[in-house]
């Protein structure tokens, strides 16, 4: 069975709920941390190391990555389940306090004001058709200090938004094409025209 391009879900195929998510949160972002004072990257899913050297190479700069969609350990009949993103934050300085405090201004922040400025603009904030987003976890990761400077401080976070599942309206929306599937075979080695299957019955 071979389905046309138009007749799959495209709220399926973009990634719904998560794409959405993501897109909002990288919104809000450049909203705590403009873009006139910050360079914004996306992390891919495998970051290698020349990656991590370009985001980390402004002065100061802001990282989104996806990490995942947890299930819930019963998702029943409708899946959901937390999404998971990690925000990097990097700050450059010379005297290692001013990695910690800053300098007094946006442009020479330090580390605690980054966490400071993502609780404040990031906890608690509603993402429209996914739920809230949460400032679960926090960290100076020491996991890419063997190679980085020693004037350049990484704070990672972790933004959690729970209990999240498919956009039910979205899902109705398309769901006649969805469910009025196209089906092609062959007979004595010539195509036939498509079929198209009604799968609700009705």
């Amino acid at each position: 069975m071979q389905f046309s391009e138009n007749q799959y879900p495209a709220f399926l195929r973009d990634g719904d709920v998560i794409k959405n998510a993501f897109c909002a949160l990288q919104a809000r972002l450049k909203t705590a941390f403009p873009e006139n004072v910050f360079r914004h990257f996306v992390v891919p899913p495998r970051a290698s190391k020349p990656v991590w050297q370009k985001i980390i190479a402004p002065d100061q700069s802001i990282a989104l990555g996806w990490s995942g969609w947890k299930p819930e350990v019963r998702p029943a009949r409708v899946f959901r389940g937390d999404l998971v993103f990690q925000v990097y934050g990097i700050v450059r300085h010379q005297r290692p306090e001013d990695l910690y405090f800053g300098t007094s201004q946006l442009r020479g922040v330090g580390t605690m004001g980054l966490f400071t400025i993502m609780a404040g603009f990031l906890h608690g904030y509603h993402v429209e058709g996914a739920g809230t987003a949460i400032l679960s976890a926090t960290d100076l990761p020491e996991g890419l200090a063997d190679w980085i400077e020693e004037d350049c401080a990484i704070a990672a976070f972790t933004l959690t938004i729970s209990n999240v599942s498919l956009d039910d309206d979205r899902m109705r929306a398309q769901m006649d094409d969805f469910l009025r599937l196209s089906e092609t075979w062959t007979v004595n080695s010539d195509e036939q025209p498509p079929a198209i299957l009604n799968v609700r019955g009705d």
